[in-house]
């Protein structure tokens, strides 16, 4: 039995990795700080703009440059608006200057993350399966429902299903 549990607790600890936060805004300071002193992380992040050393400090947040943060994170988090220059921010160049441990989390909305990139590098195992999105661009159609403003000939829903999904019976999120 201890071998078995042994195997489900796998994973890489965060104690004392380094977090890259692409994307320095009001969320992006509140997860620098959950990393930096709650689970002893090293702080690093790439904005348009860098934060004043008085919002830094705290923080124990280093700006730098975005290929630095791709080479040095060991945990990414994408935290940018979605826009037409923050279209595809990481694609399959970003993906080679990762590290092949690296996890990347993308809580900002689909489109920041080149999907089609994402999965030849999955599949060519140039990257580590343990990468991860949360948002896409897009997602299968789940369910033909007659309040949805898509139809269903396109075969996406939005990122985020829309707040009657809930009332669809055996309803679960697609990964």
């Amino acid at each position: 039995m201890e071998e078995v549990v042994g195997d489900l607790l796998t994973g890489s600890d965060v104690h004392g990795a380094t977090l890259g936060i692409l994307g320095m805004g009001r969320i992006g300071q509140a997860i620098a700080r959950r990393g930096a002193l709650g689970f002893g992380m090293k702080v690093i992040y790439h904005n348009r703009s860098r934060l004043a050393p008085e919002v830094e400090s705290p923080l124990g947040a280093r700006w730098v440059d975005k290929a630095t943060l791709l080479r040095e994170a060991d945990h990414l988090v994408l935290v940018l608006p979605y826009a037409a220059a923050s279209h595809h921010a990481i694609g399959a160049a970003e993906l080679m200057l990762m590290k092949p441990t690296a996890t990347l989390t993308n809580i900002a909305r689909g489109g920041i993350v080149d999907d089609a990139a994402l999965a030849a590098a999955l599949r060519e195992r140039r990257t580590a399966p343990r990468r991860w999105m949360s948002s896409r661009a897009s997602r299968p159609c789940i369910r033909t429902c007659w309040r949805c403003p898509m139809s269903c000939s396109r075969r996406t829903l939005p990122a985020r299903p829309w707040p009657h999904a809930w009332r669809w019976p055996n309803w679960r999120p697609t990964t």
